[in-house]
């Protein structure tokens, strides 16, 4: 008789559990799909409430962050914005994407030098990452450093030779 009650209280117990994490991963669920609907909808402030939202449920997720840090910095809320980069590159340090977008924070931020570090850096840990070989060059190019803008493009171009602005940007480069 006692071993049916611990075998029952087991199984509410498991039950329970169940249902907890099925109604958070719903609650996940509702709210990256209510962010993105937001996000493309241009209602980056509702998109931000939401990414808060998943990062206070999934705090170790890195792309929660990344996202934070995105509509943030859509919102000019700069110093937010680095923050939730960093966050995530405290998550995952081996993370490339998590570095390219902090680059990409201090690139729309004006921060070249800073931002040329983090596309470094997403490099080291990526090889075949063009996009960050794009705006190292980019960044480059805005510091004035010709010869390194011109290399990180050239390398961005043999990665993804599809991409058009990646020809625009060495352009620009090169007539200067």
């Amino acid at each position: 008789m006692l071993r049916f009650f611990k075998f029952s209280f087991l199984l509410t117990v498991f039950f329970s559990l169940f249902i907890q994490i099925s109604a958070q991963n719903q609650t996940l669920k509702d709210l990256l799909e209510s962010a993105g609907v937001n996000e493309r909808a241009g209602n980056y402030a509702r998109a931000v409430e939401d990414y808060e939202a998943l990062a206070r449920l999934k705090p170790t997720a890195v792309i929660y962050h990344v996202k934070l840090a995105e509509n943030y910095l859509r919102l000019e809320r700069d110093s937010e914005a680095i923050a939730a980069a960093r966050k995530a590159i405290e998550l995952e340090p081996k993370n490339s994407f998590a570095h390219f977008f902090v680059g990409k924070v201090f690139f729309e931020l004006g921060q070249h030098e800073e931002a040329a570090q983090s596309f470094q850096k997403a490099i080291e840990l990526d090889s075949k990452f063009a996009e960050a070989f794009f705006y190292l060059g980019a960044s480059e190019a805005r510091r004035g450093k010709s010869e390194n803008a011109i290399a990180a493009l050239r390398q961005a171009i043999a990665l993804a030779p599809d991409s058009f602005n990646y020809y625009i940007q060495l352009g620009e480069v090169l007539n200067e």
